[in-house]
C-alpha cells in the first residue's frame, strides 16, 4: 500500500505539465512581440528625426532657389526670356485663334474674338507700353556706358574746366570735400595717368558739339514718339465715335480676315519698306542717306 502512495506522488500530473508549457511559451511569444515593437517604435522614430531633418535641407534649398530666382529677374537674366503681352497676344491669335477658326468657325466663342481684338486694338494699354518700352530701349542704347557717361560730365562742366582739370592735378583736392550733386562731382574724384589725360583733353575737343547733335536727336525721337500716340488716339476716338453704324460681323468673316493677313504676310506685303514706303539701303557705305532703311531691320 506505502509503495502505491510513494508511487503515485512521484508521478507527474500531465494537465499541469500542458498548462505550464502554455504560460512559458505564452511568456516568450510576449517578450518577442514586445521587442519587435520597440524595434518598430525605434525605427519610426529613427524615420520621423531623418524625415524632419530632410524637411529642413528642402526648406534651406527651396529659400535658396526663391532668392535666386528674385535675383535673376531683378537683374533680368531669367533663363526664359519675358514675352510681353502685346507680343503674346498677337502671338496666340495668329497661332490659334486664326487657325481654329478657319478649321471649323463654330468652335471659337464671340466672346473670345472680342476680348482678342480688345486686347490687340491700335490704342490698346498694352500696345501703348510696348511702343514707350521700344522708344526707351533706343533712348538708353544710342550710345555706350562710358559715352553716356561722359555726355553727364559735360553737362555739368565746361570744356575749358574739363582741360584745366585734366592738365592740373593740384586742382583736384578741393573737390574731394564736395557733395556729390552731379557727374562733375564723381568725376573729380579720380585721377588718371598723363597718357590718358592728353587724350582726354583731345577728347574734350569735338566730344561737346557732337554730343549736342546726339541730344537733339533723342530729344526729336521723343517729340515723334508723342507724335505717334497722339496719332493712335486720334484714330481710336474716330472709331469710338461711330454710333451711326456699330460693327458686326460673322464668325466666317473673321475667317477669312485671317487667311488674307495670313497671306498679306506671308508675301512681306506689311514689311516697313512696303508699308511706309521706306527706301532700302542699296549701297555699303557706313553713312546712311535720307531716310533709308536696310533690309536687315525688317
Amino acid at each position: 500500500m506505502d509503495k502505491m502512495e510513494s508511487k503515485s506522488s512521484n508521478t507527474t500530473d500531465p494537465t499541469i505539465s500542458i498548462k505550464s508549457k502554455k504560460i512559458k511559451d505564452t511568456k516568450q511569444r510576449s517578450q518577442e512581440y514586445r521587442k519587435r515593437k520597440k524595434e518598430f517604435v525605434e525605427s519610426l522614430r529613427t524615420e520621423v528625426k531623418s524625415l524632419h531633418l530632410e524637411i529642413e535641407q528642402l526648406k534651406i534649398e527651396n529659400k535658396r532657389l526663391q532668392e535666386k530666382l528674385k535675383l535673376a529677374e531683378e537683374n533680368g537674366k531669367s533663363k526664359d526670356p519675358v514675352v510681353h503681352p502685346l507680343k503674346r497676344n498677337e502671338q496666340y491669335c495668329e497661332d490659334h485663334l486664326w487657325v481654329d477658326i478657319k478649321k471649323d468657325p463654330s468652335s471659337i466663342r464671340y466672346s473670345m474674338i472680342d476680348k482678342v481684338a480688345q486686347d490687340m486694338r491700335d490704342a490698346s494699354e498694352d500696345r501703348i507700353n510696348f511702343i514707350k518700352e521700344q522708344f526707351n530701349n533706343i533712348l538708353s542704347n544710342m550710345l555706350s556706358l562710358p559715352t553716356r557717361c561722359n555726355v553727364s560730365i559735360f553737362k555739368s562742366m565746361s570744356v575749358k574746366e574739363y582741360d584745366m582739370y585734366c592738365s592740373n592735378k593740384k586742382r583736384k583736392k578741393k573737390y574731394f570735400s564736395k557733395k556729390i550733386e552731379s557727374a562733375k562731382d564723381i568725376f573729380t574724384k579720380y585721377t588718371f595717368s598723363e597718357s590718358l589725360s592728353k587724350y582726354m583733353i583731345y577728347y574734350s575737343s569735338f566730344a561737346v558739339k557732337i554730343f549736342g547733335r546726339f541730344e537733339s536727336v533723342a530729344q526729336e525721337l521723343v517729340l515723334q514718339r508723342n507724335k505717334l500716340f497722339n496719332l493712335i488716339n486720334e484714330m481710336q476716338d474716330l472709331i469710338d465715335s461711330n454710333t451711326e453704324l456699330p460693327v458686326s460681323y460673322e464668325k466666317e468673316d473673321i475667317a477669312k480676315i485671317a487667311d488674307m493677313c495670313a497671306k498679306i504676310k506671308e508675301h512681306k506685303l506689311i514689311n516697313p519698306h512696303v508699308l511706309w514706303d521706306i527706301p532700302k539701303k542699296r549701297h555699303d557705305n557706313q553713312k546712311y542717306e535720307g531716310g533709308e532703311l536696310t533690309d536687315q531691320e525688317e
